[in-house]
Formats: structure tokens, sequence, C-alpha cells
């Protein structure tokens, strides 16, 4: 398969050095008791509280990666192997995206 057929991924390996810079950066404020944090409100009679984000959940946003999309792709990648031709015993090779040795 070409890289367009996992977009997401593609998205994820072309990130892979911005991702890995920017989440120790987040990783270092956690640590100093900076956290990224969304507000949320139950209803609007309610009191708005704040929700620390996950650093997977920020990085993934800020990179425009769609996690849904990704685990669907995910999903996808591990159907295709079957039909790769890969027989029981043998080894996929998953960075060569299906190549199967024995």
């Amino acid at each position: 398969m070409s890289e367009s057929d996992y977009p997401e991924h593609d998205k994820l390996t072309a990130t892979r050095e911005g991702r890995r810079w920017v989440g120790a950066f987040l990783e270092w404020a956690d640590h100093m008791d900076y956290h990224v944090t969304t507000t949320q409100q139950a209803d609007e009679d309610s009191e708005a509280f704040e929700v620390p984000v996950r650093i997977e959940d920020a990085l993934a946003a800020f990179f425009g990666i769609d996690q849904k999309k990704l685990a669907a792709e995910k999903e996808a990648m591990l159907a295709a192997l079957p039909r790769r031709g890969a027989r029981f015993g043998e080894i996929v090779d998953i960075e060569t995206k299906g190549g199967v040795t024995t």
C-alpha cells in the first residue's frame, strides 16, 4: 500500500521529531507543576471546572492528528495482514508495510 492509504500515520511519521521535542517540553512542564488544561461545564447552571489534558491528546491536537482516524487505520492495517499472504508461523515485517519473512 502507498503512504496515502494511511494519512494519519503519514502525519505521525512526518511530525515525529516535532512531537518528540514538544512532548519533552510538556513532560518537563508537568513535572514543574505547569499543566495543560481545558475548561468544561456540565450545563448552563453549573460552574465551569478545569480538566487536565493528556500529553498525547495535546500533541495530537497541536499536530493535527485525528486519534479516532489513527485507531481506525491501525485496525485496517491489522485486518490487511492476512490478505498479504501471511500464514501461520510467518513473521510479518510491519516496518516494510507487510513484507513477509520466514
